[in-house]
């Protein structure tokens, strides 16, 4: 509790209330037209024949830029969109390119704030909000090489951030996003590369997404931290992802949720408390790398895979059920891992069933003291070497055709008087290798705690 109570009060995870400045408003809509004139130049005013066009009042009412290679600086003023469904946004564009909007803060009223379609080459920098009560405060549709960065973006109630659909690459950095959320602090479908660098997302209701990518080509996220949103990092239907250095507290349900894609590497990424760390299905090759997840309160859900490397990582999880859980997959790998699982007589440090390829731990360390190190089901291949295990199982087959194991140099702590390795209805009792290991348990009869004793029926 001391550490979740820490992680919440963490002071860098907040920023300030950005500043806005109160300057006199001005109501109705003003145009920068395609010719570089402005509708209100008592509004927004050209810098000298340049591209550059600053906002000198409040507006309520919405900006039209018509104009390419423009940038808008807001200079810390406010443009308050209409507060209706059927409202234009506060700012929007078509059809142009080379458009940049800075120093600009949202009206908290405006349905939309920013309403971009076709634009080529956009960014989106140091713009805030403040309690915005809109739908959405950015839609993004059949865009190009967008950028949105530097924002302070806080929500009392909206539906999405940022809704971009059929874009060609986006790329959200260092953005401050927090408040409340029903669906997608950042979506980004039907596009193509998508890249999340050091945002901080800090959710105050729990059933959204901070960053949700669909059907779309690569994804990388590096270095965000994400707070109390359901899931943290949802990436489906795509191509390659990358997470790296990403801090996740609290998820209610998934912190890294994964489906369908080409390949998932993870390297370094963190899920402390919450519910599952890493939700997979039907992914080419995955890495997950130097990992920390503990105290979740379920396990790594894990199905579908063709290979999956788990190596150097830490899984605690407060689960009576798994740590990990994976059916009907191709090869596991778990190589100098920390497994934990819950102390009920029922606890899996590793289950795995209907598996079509081989199951390998090496070097692991898997602490179920009054359960199962490793549980097989319909599994036909596995080794564990070098490896300890404090349990009350060691090694558990059931129902398994396996063509061959080997089982060498491992310590094996039986708890409760079982067994080392216990078969049940396993094929396998001429070919397995089980050598060189050692077993120890509170009791005197080595024997039946299962140093040789395999319990084998058939």
């Amino acid at each position: 509790v001391g550490m979740e109570a820490s992680a919440a009060n963490n002071t860098s995870w907040f920023q300030a209330t950005p500043q806005i400045s109160h300057g006199t408003t001005e109501v109705g809509n003003v145009t920068i037209y395609a010719n570089g004139t402005v509708s209100n130049s008592s509004a927004v005013q050209q810098v000298a024949n340049t591209g550059t066009y600053n906002l000198l009042v409040n507006i309520n009412g919405t900006l039209f830029i018509n104009r390419n290679n423009t940038v808008v600086n807001g200079n810390g003023l406010t443009i308050t969109g209409g507060s209706s469904y059927r409202s234009v946004a506060a700012v929007v564009s078509l059809n142009t390119t080379d458009l940049t909007v800075e120093n600009l803060a949202i009206g908290n009223t405006s349905y939309y704030g920013f309403q971009f379609g076709n634009v080529a080459n956009l960014v989106i920098d140091n713009v805030s909000t403040v309690n915005f009560t809109g739908n959405t405060l950015m839609q993004i549709y059949y865009s190009s090489n967008i950028t949105i960065e530097n924002g302070n973006y806080i929500f009392s109630s909206s539906s999405y951030g940022v809704d971009a659909e059929y874009d060609s690459s986006m790329n959200v950095s260092n953005n401050n996003f927090s408040g409340y959320i029903t669906s997608d602090f950042v979506q980004f479908e039907d596009g193509g590369t998508f890249k999340a660098y050091n945002n901080v997302v800090l959710s105050t209701y729990k059933y959204n997404e901070a960053f949700y990518v669909d059907y779309a080509g690569s994804s990388i996220f590096v270095h965000n931290q994400v707070n109390y949103s359901d899931t943290a990092i949802d990436v489906e239907y795509s191509g390659p992802a990358l997470s790296m250095d990403n801090y996740v507290t609290n998820a209610s349900s998934d912190a890294f949720y994964v489906e369908y894609l080409t390949s998932f590497t993870s390297i370094n990424d963190t899920a402390l408390f919450g519910s599952d760390p890493l939700y997979l299905e039907d992914v080419g090759t995955v890495l997950v790398e130097n990992a920390n997840y503990s105290n979740f309160t379920s396990y790594l859900e894990l199905y579908y895979y063709v290979t999956m490397t788990i190596v150097n990582s830490h899984i605690v999880s407060q689960s009576n059920q798994y740590a990990i859980y994976t059916d009907e997959a191709g090869n596991l790998n778990l190589i100098s891992d920390f497994i934990s699982v819950g102390t009920t007589s029922n606890a899996k440090g590793v289950y795995a069933e209907y598996m079509s390829g081989w199951v390998n731990l090496a070097n692991d360390n898997v602490y179920a003291p009054n359960g199962y190190g490793l549980y097989l089901y319909y599994a036909p291949l596995f080794n564990v070497t070098n490896s300890q295990l404090n349990v009350s199982y060691g090694i558990y087959i059931d129902y398994s055709s396996t063509t061959a194991a080997t089982i060498t140099n491992n310590t094996i702590t039986v708890q409760n008087g079982e067994y080392a390795v216990y078969m049940y209805e396993a094929d396998i009792i001429d070919n397995v290798n089980f050598s060189n290991n050692t077993v120890v348990s509170p009791y005197y009869d080595l024997g039946y705690s299962g140093f040789y004793e395999y319990a084998y029926y058939s």
